[in-house]
């Protein structure tokens, strides 16, 4: 819950931090920060994510307090869903830097 709290403030405040406006010139190929297309990109690819991590973590809670409040016998531990969301964020943030070094050398 914590990281998925991050990563939507980060996100947020990747969204308001752009290199460009439409009356800028391009900044020259590796003068500085990711360009507003790419940072739109960053907040659209990452906003999702930490959306899904809070909803899961939601799900997680309610599924184990109902296991509690049953007094069912058993695990209350779930292996798929932190490897999806593990592989989500891997997937993600690899897509980040490659488009990240693409446009550093543009």
């Amino acid at each position: 819950m914590h990281m998925a709290i991050t990563m939507g403030g980060i996100t947020t405040a990747l969204a308001s931090f752009s290199v460009e406006s439409e009356n800028e010139a391009k900044p020259s190929p590796g003068s500085g920060p990711v360009t507003k297309k790419t940072t739109q990109a960053i907040v659209l690819m990452l906003l999702p994510i930490s959306i899904g991590i809070i909803a899961y973590a939601l799900f997680t809670f309610y599924w184990r307090s109902r296991c509690m409040e049953r007094k069912q016998m058993g695990f209350f531990n779930d292996v798929i869903g932190p490897v999806v969301l593990c592989g989500l964020i891997i997937l993600s943030l690899a897509t980040i830097m490659m488009m990240s070094v693409m446009d550093f050398f543009r």
